[in-house]
């Protein structure tokens, strides 16, 4: 009995069933989180790679929600789990406008594995019931995640379904002692297998023929026909919803890390590359035209930067490098506009 009346005044103290925000539903967006990785395995000097997100989901410091200019918006490429919270490239973004007189309060609200689907949920569920939240500008950085919706189904659910699924976000939400084992648990995994997004991810790079190029992507553009329709009806409908949130919409393109542009050749780290690499700048150009469609601010990041080898540890998620790189090209490119 002891132990328990402990516990229950704990959850009092620390929890949030009584003085937390409401956010109107059981949102599956990680709340009130801290947890450090280990990221020296994979970053010379990387040390301890410390990852927070508050009571409302957002990774950043404000004073309120109503001091928020830019709400950045995505996947994991902007989520940045395992980058500290000086290296990601919102951070990077936001410093570099600081030095250049631009004093913007800019918040990262990404979620791993999200797709324009869970975006646009984002702005039914999440970002109205937060209170004072009105920013001048969302920026978006799409494209990687929605040319496979369907395998990310699972992390576009913004609210729990059914009765077990409700309870159990109740107390993963609220539960003070929920977070502190979810933590513990989550550095002590971090700790064991020292897991960045990806693994094995070839060091070798080789060149490919690109004579037919034109060709082979015309080819692949058809092949996606329908994904691509969709993805089509999935950005305009985010930039209709972020324009109604009383924001302008800045949508970014991405790129990937397996293929490279060097010396006028293109190098790739496995046999998909390509395809994958021709894929992504199918959707790139879907995303511009949806974004100047709503009279966004639209910048082609995938075409316009580029990376090196180095810059990422995976696929598709940039080592703080390619961060750095993210954050004062958009910087550079959105100072004389915003």
């Amino acid at each position: 009995m002891l132990i328990l009346a402990v516990l229950v005044i704990a959850e009092a103290a620390f929890g949030s069933w009584f003085f937390g925000p409401d956010l109107g539903v059981l949102l599956n967006v990680p709340r009130n989180v801290e947890i450090r990785h280990d990221v020296s395995n994979f970053i010379p000097g990387g040390g301890i790679a410390v990852y927070r997100k508050d009571e409302y989901g957002f990774r950043g410091t404000y004073d309120t929600p109503a001091a928020i200019d830019m709400l950045v918006i995505g996947g994991s490429t902007t989520n940045e789990l395992y980058t500290d919270e000086n290296d990601t490239w919102v951070e990077v973004m936001r410093r570099a406008f600081a030095r250049n007189g631009k004093n913007l309060v800019v918040v990262n609200a990404a979620v791993d594995g999200h797709t324009t689907v869970g975006l646009i949920r984002s702005f039914d569920l999440w970002f109205p019931n937060v209170p004072g939240l009105r920013p001048r500008y969302v920026l978006a950085y799409i494209g990687i995640n929605d040319m496979y919706a369907d395998n990310h189904a699972r992390y576009d659910v913004m609210a729990p379904e059914g009765v077990w699924q409700h309870l159990y976000a109740r107390v993963r939400n609220n539960s003070a002692i929920y977070s502190l084992i979810r933590n513990l648990r989550g550095s002590i995994r971090a700790r064991k297998v020292r897991l960045v997004y990806g693994s094995g991810l070839p060091r070798e790079l080789k060149p490919v023929p690109v004579k037919n190029i034109a060709e082979f992507r015309a080819g692949l553009a058809k092949k996606l026909a329908k994904d691509i329709a969709a993805y089509r009806a999935r950005a305009t409908l985010l930039a209709g919803r972020i324009k109604a949130f009383g924001a302008r919409p800045i949508f970014v393109t991405q790129m990937r890390g397996d293929s490279f542009l060097v010396d006028g050749r293109m190098l790739v780290r496995n046999g998909a590359a390509l395809n994958e690499r021709l894929a992504l700048t199918i959707f790139n150009q879907v995303t511009m035209a949806a974004c100047r469609e709503a009279g966004g601010i639209c910048i082609d990041l995938g075409k316009e930067l580029l990376f090196a080898p180095a810059d990422f540890d995976d696929y598709v998620h940039p080592l703080p490098s390619g961060s750095r790189k993210i954050g004062e090209f958009l910087a550079a490119r959105l100072g004389g506009v915003l």
